[in-house]
């Protein structure tokens, strides 16, 4: 069966959250489909179902995520409470209903983050692109430390998000000449995997959160094949019981 965004989006949000209550959920879909058919369905209503977006309390909101290589035992002998960070982030969080699953900081986009922290020394003079990169915490802090840096997704309100957050960080009102934000699709390059399009190839990508389903085991690695230098590395951070994960880990292989 063909699923519509939004059945798609209430599973995707139930299954990330662990809920096993199906009849709730189809009960849900069941109801948003009758809205939708009569045309009552709203931006705000869409929001409303989505169980991460009232739980975090961070919809449509600037969060901050802060880093440091600094100990607590540093934090306590400067006196200070908790520890002493370094370098700090802030982050335009959207709606679903604009961005989908895009719309917030996933906790592998901050595990990635505080690796490309604390390995800030192997981006100097590299290109680094973060595809698939939502709000870009990675994206972002790597643009600080990185020659060049890429930061692609592939929907225009995503990569809305994206420029106001770049531009939020680096206090400017346009990009900076070494950003570059691109809109990047994996299913198009899959698409198109045997022709001779030329992509703008990096020394480092990175990537989050970016396999969700068999689809995407495909589709990945074609996409880190055109994306990345023949020399190149890939870091990515994937939480271990979304679906295609292991099947994507042999496809790389």
């Amino acid at each position: 069966k063909e699923l519509t965004r939004m059945e798609v989006g209430l599973y995707l949000k139930y299954f990330h959250k662990g809920n096993g209550n199906l009849e709730k959920m189809l009960d849900l879909v069941q109801d948003e489909n009758k809205n939708n058919e009569d045309g009552t369905s709203t931006a705000e209503h869409i929001d409303e179902l989505h169980i991460d977006e009232k739980d975090e309390g961070g919809v449509d909101k600037e969060i901050e995520i802060a880093f440091t290589t600094k100990s607590y035992k540093s934090a306590k002998r400067a006196k200070t409470k908790g520890r002493l960070y370094e370098k700090k982030i802030h982050i335009h969080q959207d709606r679903y209903s604009n961005t989908g699953n895009a719309w917030k900081v996933w906790d592998s986009g901050t595990v990635l983050a505080r690796w490309v922290y604390a390995n800030k020394n192997l981006l100097e003079g590299k290109t680094v692109h973060e595809m698939g990169a939502g709000c870009a915490l990675p994206g972002i802090l790597a643009s600080f430390y990185a020659q060049r840096t890429i930061i692609s997704d592939y929907r225009p309100e995503i990569l809305q998000n994206i420029e106001k957050n770049v531009l939020l960080n680096h206090g400017c009102e346009q990009l900076p000449p070494n950003i570059t934000l691109s809109l990047i699709d994996f299913e198009k390059i899959f698409q198109n995997k045997e022709s001779d399009i030329p992509y703008e190839r990096c020394d480092i990508l990175l990537a989050s959160d970016v396999v969700y389903g068999l689809h995407l085991a495909e589709w990945v690695p074609i996409v880190i094949e055109k994306l990345l230098k023949e020399d190149g590395i890939f870091y990515g951070v994937m939480p271990k019981n979304r679906w295609g994960v292991d099947e994507f880990v042999k496809n790389i292989e």
